[in-house]
C-alpha cells in the first residue's frame, strides 16, 4: 500500500508574515544569542519529548521579560505560527478522497503536536510527531520507527528541508523537497486518475 507522509511547519503550514520567536526578541530587546541558547538547546530535549516545555520555559520567560504565563506564552506562539496552506490542504483532501491512506511527519514538542493535531485532524489520518516517537528528523531513528509503524508499502514524503529528504531517501522512503501543490500531484501523476 502507497502512503502518504507531510511535514508540516513550511508544508502543510506556510511560514508565518515574521516567526514568532523573532517576535519575542524584538518585544522583548532579545538577543539572538539568548534565544539560541534556549531553541538550540533545551528546545531539542523538548522536540524528541524529553523534557516538557512548559519545564523548559519556566525559568526563561522571566529572565526574557515576558508578562505572561508558560501556557500564555504557548498559546500566543502556536496561534502565530498556525498559517494553514490552504492550497496544500486541498491537495491533501484530493488524494485522501482517493484512499490514500496520509500522515503528518513532523518535529513537534508534544504541546504544539497536540495543537496541530486538533486543527488538521480532519484532513489527515495520523500524526508521526517527533515527541511522541523520542526521535526527530533527520535522525535515522525517527524514519525508522515510523516505517515500523506503518508496515510494509511505498512511502511518500513530503518535507521543505533538504537534509530530512535526503535522510528519508537513506530509509528507503521516496522523498521530495516540497516546492508547490501542484508538485505533489506531478509526483503521484502515474498513481492517480486526474480530473
Amino acid at each position: 500500500m502507497t502512503v502518504l507522509l507531510f511535514d508540516i511547519d513550511g508544508v502543510i503550514l506556510k511560514p508565518p508574515h515574521q516567526l514568532f520567536s523573532i517576535q519575542v526578541a524584538e518585544k522583548y530587546g532579545l538577543s539572538e544569542e539568548v534565544l539560541n541558547r534556549f531553541f538550540m538547546g533545551i528546545f531539542h530535549q523538548c522536540l524528541k519529548g524529553e523534557v516538557n516545555i512548559r519545564d523548559a520555559l519556566a525559568p526563561e520567560l522571566p529572565m526574557w521579560g515576558y508578562p505572561g504565563t508558560v501556557d500564555d506564552f504557548l498559546a500566543e506562539w502556536f496561534e502565530v505560527d498556525f498559517v494553514p496552506n490552504h492550497e496544500v490542504l486541498a491537495v491533501v483532501d484530493r488524494l485522501k478522497e482517493q484512499g490514500y491512506p496520509i500522515h503528518l511527519a513532523t518535529n513537534q514538542e508534544i504541546h504544539r503536536a497536540g495543537y496541530l493535531w486538533e486543527r488538521l485532524q480532519d484532513h489527515f489520518d495520523g500524526i508521526f510527531a517527533s515527541a511522541h516517537l523520542g526521535a526527530k528528523k533527520p535522525d535515522p531513528e525517527y524514519f525508522q520507527k515510523v516505517g515500523e509503524k506503518l508496515g510494509e508499502g511505498d512511502i511518500y514524503f513530503w518535507d521543505d528541508q533538504v537534509k530530512n529528504v535526503e535522510a528519508a531517501k537513506e530509509a528507503g522512503w521516496k522523498a521530495f523537497v516540497f516546492t508547490t501543490p501542484e508538485a505533489i500531484l506531478e509526483v503521484l501523476e502515474p498513481e492517480i486518475q486526474q480530473p
